[in-house]
C-alpha cells in the first residue's frame, strides 16, 4: 500500500525498500527494489523488539536482511553500515531512542530528522485535522535543511536555550510594554512534573508535607541536575524581578496557565514547596478531575480558589484564554478592584501578553486572531533524569542553559529588540553523539506540538514518605 501511494506521486524511484512494522495479517512487511522491479520479501520484524530504533540497529548488523538486492551488488547499497551512519526522518520524536537500562534493550538512533507536526483548521475538504504532519508542508527550507544535514550532520548544534520572538503586528513601532506573562506549569517551570499521591494535595491551600517529602518533589520537578547551583534560587530571583522590576520600575502580572488533572490547588502546593508561588497571581488549570478548583488566585498573602469563566476551544486553548481575558481581566483575575493586579492589566491589549512555555504549537503556522504576538519558547530534549531512566519530552527554563534567566527578562523589557527573530522552523534536531571518529555529531533540535496541549501531570508513588517510584502516567498521544 505504502509503495502504491508513492507510486502515484511518483516518489517511488527514490527508494530502495519499504518496510512495515505494523502491517495486516495477510499482507507483506517488506517490498524491495530488485533490478528487474519491485518485489515481496519479509524483514525479520519477529527477532527484534518493537521500535524503530531497534530496527535501525538490525539494518546495521545485517543489512542484507533488510536490503535482499544486495545479495545482486545492486550499486550504492553498502554491505556493511555503522548504526551511526542511518539517517531517521520520522515525525515521531519517541521513536528516536528506545527506553532500557542495559544495551539489549536500549537504543538509540545517532542522526535523526524531526519533522513538525500540527493541527490543521481546515484541510481541504476534510475540516479539523489534528496531528498532521509532512517535511517541507509549512516550510520550503525544509529541504534545503535536511539535504545539508545528510551532507554535513556534525555541523547542526544541540539548542538547548530558551528562544524569544516578537512577531510582527499593527502599532509595534509604538513598543507597548509588557503586563501579563503567562507560565506554562510542565516543562516550563517544572524539568518534568511530579504530583503526590497526597490527595489533600488538590483540595487543601494549606497543605504541608513533611521536610522529606517537600525536598523530594522539588528536586524532581524544578532542581537541575545538569547544571551548577540552585535553580529554584534563580527561578526566585528571576520571577521576582519580573513582578517588580527593580532597573525599570516596571510592576507586571504573572499567571500560570497549563493542563493538569490534579487541578490549581495542586499545581499551586507544589510550587509552595520550592518558595515559587508568592510572585504569581493566578493559577488556571484545564482538563482538572471532577471536583477540584480549576483556578486559583492570591490577593495580599492569601492565595483562594475560583471557577474557570469558559471552556476552552479544543486544540486552541492558549487563543481561547487569551481572547477571554481580553474581552474581562476581572473574570480571570478576581482580586478586588484595587488590587494591583487591577490597575496594571487596565487597557490590556494582545502585545502586552507574553506566553513561557515549551510548545511550538504558540509559534506555528496556524494562526489565530488572538495568536500570541510575543513569545518565550522554553528548550525541549529527552534524556536520562535522575533514577527515573529515560524520559521523553522534557524541559525547564535554565535546565540546561543558565543564561535563560538573562534572556527572558531582556525580553520582558525590550521585546522589540527580538523582533523578526524566528524560530527554528527546520526539520529538526537529535542526540549529541560520537561517530566514531574524534567529535561529536551535535544535531539541532526543535520542539514540536506532538501531544504536548494534551498531556497529563506525572504522578509520584510514595513509599514510606522516602522512596519514589517511577511515574504512574506516562504522556499521552
Amino acid at each position: 500500500a505504502c509503495l502504491n501511494l508513492l507510486r502515484a506521486a511518483q516518489l517511488d524511484r527514490h527508494f530502495s525498500a519499504v518496510w512495515g512494522m505494523h502491517h495486516g495479517n495477510g499482507t507483506p512487511a517488506g517490498v524491495y527494489k530488485s533490478s528487474t522491479g519491485w518485489k515481496v520479501f519479509e524483514p525479520p520484524f519477529g527477532s527484534i523488539p518493537d521500535h524503530k530504533a531497534h530496527v535501525l540497529h538490525s539494518i546495521a548488523e545485517c543489512p542484507s536482511n533488510w536490503f535482499p538486492q544486495v545479495a545482486e551488488n545492486v550499486q550504492g547499497l553498502p554491505s556493511v553500515l555503522r548504526p551511526e551512519e542511518i539517517l531517521l526522518v520520522d515525525d515521531v520524536r519517541t521513536n528516536f531512542q528506545s527506553g532500557g537500562t542495559t544495551a539489549a534493550t536500549a537504543k538509540k538512533v545517532f542522526r535523526c530528522c524531526k519533522v513538525a507536526r500540527y493541527d490543521a483548521p481546515s484541510f481541504r475538504d476534510m475540516g479539523f485535522v489534528r496531528d498532521m504532519g509532512g517535511i517541507g508542508a509549512h516550510n520550503e527550507e525544509d529541504y534545503r535543511t535536511l539535504v545539508e544535514f545528510a551532507n554535513r550532520p556534525w555541523a547542526f548544534n544541540v539548542d538547548c536555550k530558551a528562544q524569544c520572538l516578537e512577531r510582527t503586528f499593527e502599532g509595534a513601532e509604538k513598543k507597548p510594554p509588557v503586563k501579563l506573562l503567562i507560565f506554562d506549569f510542565d516543562g516550563a517551570l517544572t524539568l518534568y512534573t511530579f504530583m503526590p499521591e497526597d490527595p489533600r494535595c488538590s483540595t487543601d491551600l494549606k497543605f504541608t508535607p513533611n521536610d522529606s517529602v517537600k525536598q523530594r518533589y522539588v528536586q524532581y520537578n524544578f532542581e537541575t541536575p545538569y547544571l551548577e547551583g540552585s535553580r529554584v534560587d534563580q527561578l526566585v530571583s528571576l520571577l521576582n524581578c519580573l513582578a517588580d522590576d527593580p532597573d525599570t520600575g516596571e510592576r507586571r502580572v504573572l499567571a500560570i496557565l497549563t493542563i493538569n488533572e490534579a487541578g490549581a490547588i495542586a499545581v499551586l502546593n507544589v510550587l509552595r514547596m520550592a518558595g515559587l508561588a508568592n510572585s504569581f497571581s493566578a493559577i488556571w488549570t484545564l482538563s482538572t478531575r471532577i471536583g477540584q478548583p480549576g483556578g486559583v488566585y492570591q490577593e495580599g498573602k492569601e492565595w483562594k480558589t475560583f471557577t474557570l469563566p469558559q471552556q476552552i476551544a479544543e486544540g486552541h486553548y492558549k487563543p481561547s484564554v487569551i481572547e477571554s481575558i481580553l474581552a474581562s481581566p476581572s473574570a480571570w483575575f478576581p482580586q478586588s478592584g484595587n488590587a494591583p493586579e487591577t490597575q496594571v492589566l487596565t487597557d490590556l491589549s494582545l502585545p502586552n501578553i507574553v506566553l513561557v512555555d515549551d510548545e511550538r504549537e504558540t509559534s506555528s503556522h496556524q494562526e489565530t486572531e488572538y495568536q500570541a504576538v510575543r513569545h518565550c519558547r522554553v528548550a525541549s530534549y529527552d534524556d536520562e533524569y535522575r533514577d527515573q531512566g529515560l524520559l521523553w519530552h522534557m524541559g525547564g527554563l535554565g535546565a540546561k542553559y543558565v543564561e535563560d534567566y538573562q534572556t527572558l527578562l531582556s525580553f520582558v523589557r525590550q521585546p522589540w529588540q527580538h523582533a523578526e527573530v524566528q524560530m527554528p522552523s527546520r526539520p529538526s534536531f537529535c542526540f549529541g553523539v560520537s561517530d566514531g571518529t574524534d567529535h561529536p555529531i551535535e544535531l539541532q533540535r526543535s520542539k514540536t506540538e506532538e501531544d504536548l496541549a494534551r498531556r497529563l501531570p506525572q504522578f509520584l508513588k510514595q513509599k514510606d514518605l522516602q522512596v519514589l517510584a517511577r511515574p504512574r502516567f506516562s504522556t499521552v498521544d
